[in-house]
């Protein structure tokens, strides 16, 4: 099932999405990741955070969405029988203590939707991975700067490259 595009409204350095929702099947869409399973879009936030020199998404202003219209559509996607959500943020974690309150609010909601990410590593922490999972997170596709410090250093980044490992076994 997909829901048809909907065009998010910018409200200052906030957004939502226009209702109502129509939804229509659509199994043309699936990936390993759900089992061949149907799964929905969703964006919490646009843009990126963060302004990486190198990166084309520092053109994407960063808005977050407003929690309450994030979870009007959640609890639509639940009353509608979806089961796997694909957040299509940049950075689903780019503000953590925001992520942490999203993951909290699902995990309260008893959605137990299959959910699938993306993010930059050096955003995260052990309990916001942890958090994460009990939210139902299956897999996190993850973006990190390098694993080189002399190209960190080139690009002025401080990332504390001991952290990666324990990081991506969570």
């Amino acid at each position: 099932r997909t829901s048809e595009t909907i065009k998010p409204q910018v409200l200052q350095k906030k957004f939502k999405y226009s209702y109502p929702f129509q939804f229509k099947t659509n199994d043309h869409y699936q990936i390993p990741l759900f089992n061949g399973e149907s799964f929905e879009l969703s964006l919490t936030t646009t843009g990126c955070p963060f302004s990486c020199s190198y990166c084309s998404s520092r053109s994407v202003p960063y808005r977050e969405r407003e929690l309450d219209d994030l979870f009007r559509e959640l609890d639509l996607f639940f009353e509608k029988g979806v089961r796997n959500i694909w957040f299509k943020d940049l950075t689903f974690t780019g503000n953590s203590q925001r992520a942490f309150e999203i993951c909290h609010k699902m995990i309260d909601s008893n959605y137990h939707f299959n959910w699938i990410t993306e993010t930059k590593l050096e955003t995260l922490n052990l309990d916001l991975v942890a958090k994460m999972s009990l939210a139902g997170c299956k897999a996190i596709m993850l973006g990190f700067d390098s694993a080189d410090p002399e190209r960190l250093c080139d690009n002025k980044r401080t990332n504390d490259l001991t952290r990666y490992p324990d990081l991506i076994k969570a």
